[in-house]
């Protein structure tokens, strides 16, 4: 993805705001080679941002690394299940 893919991610999950500060520091990081719109989207749709004004770039890649694992155990859980 590039930057504007990862704006329109935080756009259809209604945090456009957020995107705006985000997508260019996510990109420039490479953060769109490596994730699938569809786990960005699941992951903008789990989380409460409504004090996104205190949330910082590398605790929001942290927090995407954590749901990014437990979210792929699930998945596997199911498969298995």
């Amino acid at each position: 993805m590039n930057k504007d893919d990862i704006q329109t991610v935080f756009e259809r999950c209604a945090l456009g705001h957020i995107g705006e500060s985000f997508a260019y520091k996510l990109w420039i990081q490479g953060f769109g080679d490596e994730v699938e719109e569809e786990i960005l989207e699941d992951f903008l749709l789990s989380f409460d941002y409504r004090d996104e004004s205190s949330i910082f770039v590398h605790e929001f890649l942290y927090h995407f690394a954590t749901f990014k694992i437990v979210r792929k155990s699930f998945l596997e859980g199911i498969g298995n299940g």
